[in-house]
Formats: C-alpha cells, sequence, structure tokens
C-alpha cells in the first residue's frame, strides 16, 4: 500500500511540475495576437494544455487554465481553471485520462 501512495504522490508532483514549466513558457512567449498555450500532452487529436485564461479570467487570480483540446473538431472538449498548483495537477491528470480513454475509443458509425 505505501510504495502505491508514493508512487502516486510522485506522479502528481511530476505533473505539477509539468504544468509549472509550461506555465513559464507561456509566459515567455511574445505571440500576443492569438490566445498563448503550452501541450502537456497529445494522445492522436486530442491535446492536454495549459492555456492563458479567457479574457476576464485573466483578472480572477486564476493563472492556471488547463484545456481539453480536440484538433480533428478544433473545439475544447473540457477545460478547468485553478489558482492552486496541487488541484491544476489533478486536474491535469484527469484530462489527459480523459484524452487517452477517447484517442482509444473505436469510432462511432
Amino acid at each position: 500500500m505505501l510504495n502505491v501512495e508514493v508512487m502516486t504522490e510522485s506522479k502528481r508532483s511530476s505533473f505539477e511540475r509539468k504544468i509549472m514549466q509550461a506555465y513559464m513558457m507561456l509566459h515567455a512567449q511574445k505571440r500576443f495576437d492569438v490566445p498563448r498555450s503550452v501541450s502537456l500532452a497529445q494522445h492522436g487529436s486530442y491535446e492536454v494544455r495549459l492555456v492563458e485564461p479567457p479574457g476576464a479570467t485573466q483578472f480572477d487570480g486564476i493563472p492556471f487554465w488547463l484545456e481539453l483540446f480536440d484538433h480533428a473538431r478544433e473545439m475544447a472538449l473540457d477545460s478547468y481553471g485553478s489558482s492552486n498548483l496541487e488541484e491544476a495537477g489533478v486536474a491535469a491528470e484527469d484530462l489527459i485520462s480523459q484524452a487517452i480513454r477517447l484517442h482509444e475509443e473505436p469510432p462511432q458509425t
């Protein structure tokens, strides 16, 4: 049981570290004509990314805005915003799981 908790905690801190790296990269980008984003993971056409928060949200103190984006349909399927890095790490893990599941699902006919 202890090993499982350690692995889970290590995995979660890995997501948190990845989000912080993406956050720094996002703010280092010089583009201002389109919303900036940094990819955290991609599975097929499904990408989980840290994005610049939408308009008014930028000023609400929510620095971590995560999005599950479907490139095939060119639309966001899910998103999550938080000012808490640990919560954002949990959300990133969930969004990545969704991306994997969607990618692995057989196409509906």
